[in-house]
């Protein structure tokens, strides 16, 4: 896994099609008159309760009506409808499990109820169970082939379930039929984004951002689709769209945040950052990852003692926040705590998230500490992803010429690996490339050549810089050496 700072620092928390039901009752609309028990004392009138509950439905409190259609049900309604409602109002309470309980008791009662099957796709959907879901969309499907919220329905799940080709299918066809299904181009949208292909996002989340302009999460998609095109202006507009409508969600706080640091306004990026933490009191992941891209602004900047402290609250929210392990321990390094370094390098690799690196600093880390198992990990980790990258190969090869251990010392193979490299276009003359070539041939002994390799590095560089010192430096130990009886 790699990480990727330059994306916005959460990820859109995308509501499903039916949000509402995994959320708290809401509250009853101001000024509606109260739903009276309709059976207070005595026996219970069924058709009442049944009457009451879907009243209390239509004033948008189902935990009342929960109450008057459970009472209906243990009183003897056992139809079709009465299920489908209780099943209902479980629903919107987040209630799955009482929901498709119900649900599933409604569609045996009237299989024929395209309605019930879809409210219970909706509610295995939630509940995780995406392939039962699509089953009953399927027998839904089959009496109501035209009914454009199934196939929209049946497109969302097939994305939990990866099925990219039936998700397409299936929202392009509620598109058809309903062109104004603003669920079905975010279907689409979300489906292009993870195909990588963020044009053809872009251009679903304008569509379904314009059909429901006040959907706070439609810009932030956007804002994702633009920044993924590199089109950060554009995109902090968006974000700030979807701030304006939700000024106190701290997603959309760091989202303008990351995208200001991404065009250098540092400081009204701290100040986001700023917001965003606020909004996030009690710790936790959220606060964790918001911190640790306020760390990231902390360090570009050079104020290091704050980045530290930033990182190290961000791992107090969230102790598994592997970005955040893998930071720590780079500014440690940078600092000479290399016991520290090691140890919040070692969680990062532990946790699946290094980079090249991390994993090469790890690695002689590891290498100088005697922990010669833990740089035979890291090395693996690079010899299996070098062939894909150019950068994990360049830190394969100099990890293979800077380590001690016998085991994975192999000059001549860095040779090889960084002759590989500088025969890409436009590595002919890379300083840092020659300059590894340099100390890989001086490690074989082959002086005159490392010379000439150190002179091309020092060739392509700033004279003054901290890299040209150092190969000045090499330079004049290769010359010594040949100097040498």
């Amino acid at each position: 896994m790699t990480f990727h700072p330059d994306r916005p620092l959460l990820p859109i928390l995308m509501a499903g099609l039916l949000a509402a039901c995994a959320s708290p009752a809401p509250a009853r609309p101001a000024g509606a008159a109260p739903v009276a028990d309709p059976a207070p004392a005595g026996e219970p009138d069924v058709l009442a309760l049944l009457t009451a509950g879907a009243e209390a439905l239509s004033a948008d409190d189902p935990a009342l009506a929960a109450a008057f259609l459970d009472r209906a049900v243990a009183a003897g309604a056992d139809d079709a409808t009465a299920h489908f409602l209780r099943g209902l109002a479980h629903l919107h309470l987040g209630q799955l499990d009482e929901a498709r309980l119900a649900l599933a008791t409604a569609v045996e009662r009237d299989p024929a109820d395209v309605s019930a099957r879809c409210v219970l796709a909706r509610a295995l959907h939630l509940a995780g169970d995406a392939p039962a879901a699509l089953a009953q969309l399927d027998l839904a499907l089959e009496r109501a082939p035209d009914d454009a919220r199934l196939h929209t329905l049946a497109g969302h799940v097939a994305l939990d379930l990866l099925d990219a080709q039936r998700a397409m299918e299936e929202l392009s066809r509620a598109i058809e039929l309903d062109p104004d299904d603003a669920d079905a181009h975010r279907g689409l949208a979300l489906l292009f984004a993870d195909l990588g292909d963020a044009a053809r996002a872009e251009l679903f989340w304008r569509e379904a951002a314009r059909l429901h302009p006040d959907d706070a999460l439609l810009h932030s998609g956007l804002g994702h689709a633009l920044r993924d095109q590199g089109r950060d202006e554009e995109a902090l507009e968006a974000y700030g769209a979807a701030l304006q409508l939700e000024p106190d969600d701290a997603v959309h706080h760091a989202n303008v945040a990351s995208t200001l640091t991404a065009l250098g306004r540092n400081t009204a990026a701290r100040r986001s950052y700023e917001q965003s933490i606020v909004r996030l009191p009690g710790g936790g992941p959220r606060r964790a990852y918001v911190l640790f891209g306020l760390s990231m602004l902390l360090d570009s900047g050079g104020d290091l003692d704050a980045a530290r402290e930033a990182l190290e609250d961000a791992l107090a929210d969230d102790p598994e926040l592997a970005p955040a392990h893998q930071a720590l321990g780079l500014l440690l390094l940078d600092s000479g705590d290399e016991r520290g370094a090691r140890r919040h390098l070692a969680a990062a690799l532990d946790l699946g998230e290094l980079t090249a690196e991390a994993a090469c600093q790890l690695a002689l880390l590891s290498d100088r500490a005697g922990a010669g198992d833990a740089a035979l990990r890291c090395a693996d980790l690079l010899a299996s992803a070098a062939a894909d990258s150019p950068d994990v190969a360049f830190r394969r090869a100099q990890l293979l010429v800077a380590v001690r251990d016998p085991r994975l010392h192999d000059p001549a193979e860095a040779l090889a690996i960084l002759q590989g490299l500088r025969a890409r276009p436009g590595q002919q003359e890379s300083a840092p490339l020659w300059s590894l070539t340099a100390q890989a041939l001086a490690d074989l002994g082959a002086w005159e050549a490392a010379l000439d390799a150190v002179d091309r590095a020092l060739a392509s560089q700033e004279p003054g810089a901290p890299a040209w010192r150092r190969d000045r430096e090499l330079r004049t130990q290769y010359l010594a050496r040949l100097d040498e009886p």
